[in-house]
């Protein structure tokens, strides 16, 4: 048995004292994330209806909401660095359930848009910043691990949450099942926001969770070291990494907007009288599917590599999009459909893990991840609009999935040069309480 590792009179525990936060973050995945992320589809054509206009109306709020996220990334990052994360997730669910609630009594098409903007703003910020934000700060060891299962839930929420929210619609109304998720939000992720969270691991006398053959190692050492690093915000953004990282994660952004088109695709094919091997529906359903697996099993990869795990992660997803391509008829495309499932995991899990790698897991990697984030929805919020303009004006589906495969290699590329310029950053040693190591 491994005797307890301690530190400057912190100690580092067994898991069982690490798993409340982690149950924290899978309920921000679970329950805002899910609801605004895998549960739109059931709300548009209801507004739709109720309001008269086409849902590619409706749904400008994705777009708008993208913007959103755009502007608040940086400040939610930078809060996360100075202030206790307890009030910075309880202000983002207040925020994300009024949201849902000010859909629930909107009266006008223009409040649906500022209220959809701001559900999206809060709800996919917990995903792509807080959490690995908080899972960094409390994880030496499996911090990809723990980022991927939180990140998976987001799909098992839609799981939960589209069947609750259908019946509601059919038996009361879109406004009702609106009001229901705003309850929802803060009956089951308040109480954790406020009691079980806390900013750091030295906030309850611990440190940051080590696997055993990393404490028995670091009893043996003459001077046992747990410092990690960070880098300084400023000159980060001077680095070419930092832009790189933000376009790299847009890129991919672009590509994952492929999934809500694949339906209209296998129509297509359908209508041209191709004997398609399985419907848009069932296509979709795969892809779903294997999304929460696959941020599992690459989330445990980039523990040993996030670079490894991306290359790895960018052959899957050449492999789907080809596979869906040019074998609509074969088998190729169900497991086209489960590879890109897979690659879905390469936005939340992987590139949060290639910032750390870069930056640093230290005090400044909320803010220099949420500045990157601002490029990153910039370039991504147009994307929805692109492929079926290209499908229905530049040559069909063929040109989508070719400029998809196209933009995956230079996702790929791009995260090789983050590494490559970020391993030229000066690293700044912190120890277990984010406090400045002096060199001298």
């Amino acid at each position: 048995m491994v005797p307890t590792y301690k530190k400057e009179g912190l100690e580092a525990k067994p898991f069982i004292h690490y798993l409340p936060i982690v149950i924290a973050c899978v309920m921000f995945a679970f329950v805002p994330t899910a609801m605004q992320t895998s549960c739109n589809g059931i709300f548009l054509p209801e507004l739709g209806k109720d309001y008269g206009v086409p849902t590619s109306q409706i749904s400008i709020y994705l777009t708008i909401g993208n913007l959103t996220a755009a502007v608040f990334a940086p400040i939610i990052g930078q809060l996360l660095a100075r202030f206790d994360v307890r009030a910075i997730t309880t202000i983002m669910l207040l925020g994300a359930a009024g949201s849902f609630f000010s859909l629930s009594i909107s009266a006008s098409l223009i409040q649906v848009w500022v209220s959809g903007a701001l559900m999206t703003g809060f709800c996919t910020s917990f995903v792509g910043l807080v959490n690995p934000t908080i899972l960094t700060r409390w994880f030496k060891d499996l911090k990809g691990t723990m980022i991927g299962i939180a990140a998976a839930f987001t799909g098992f929420g839609g799981v939960v949450f589209i069947p609750i929210g259908q019946s509601i619609i059919s038996m009361v109304g879109y406004r009702e099942a609106y009001l229901a998720y705003a309850v929802l939000i803060l009956i089951l992720c308040l109480p954790g926001s406020l009691l079980i969270l806390r900013s750091h691991p030295h906030d309850r006398g611990m440190l940051p969770y080590m696997s055993e053959k990393r404490k028995a190692g670091l009893l043996h050492e003459e001077k046992p070291g747990m410092s990690t690093w960070t880098v300084d915000p400023s000159i980060a953004m001077k680095n070419p990494a930092f832009y790189l990282l933000g376009l790299a994660t847009g890129i991919l952004g672009w590509c994952l907007l492929l999934n809500p088109h694949f339906p209209t695709y296998v129509g297509t094919l359908e209508a041209a009288g191709v004997n398609v091997i399985i419907t848009g529906a069932m296509l979709a359903t795969l892809v779903s599917g294997s999304q929460g697996i696959g941020k599992l099993v690459l989330g445990a990869l980039s523990d040993k590599s996030p670079m490894k795990t991306i290359v790895f992660a960018g052959c899957l997803g050449a492999f789907s999009v080809l596979a869906i391509w040019w074998g609509p008829t074969t088998l190729a495309m169900p497991l086209g459909a489960i590879a890109f499932g897979f690659f879905f995991a390469t936005s939340a899990v992987l590139m949060p893990m290639l910032a750390g790698s870069v930056f640093g897991t230290g005090e400044n990697y909320s803010i220099i991840l949420g500045r990157s984030q601002t490029i990153t929805k910039l370039i991504t919020a147009p994307g929805a609009m692109v492929w079926p303009f290209l499908a229905e004006n530049a040559g069909g589906w063929g040109t989508v999935f070719g400029c998809v495969a196209v933009l995956i290699v230079i996702v790929v590329l791009c995260s090789w040069l983050v590494r490559y310029f970020g391993s030229k950053i000066p690293h700044i040693p912190v120890d277990a309480e984010g406090n400045v190591i002096n060199q001298k």
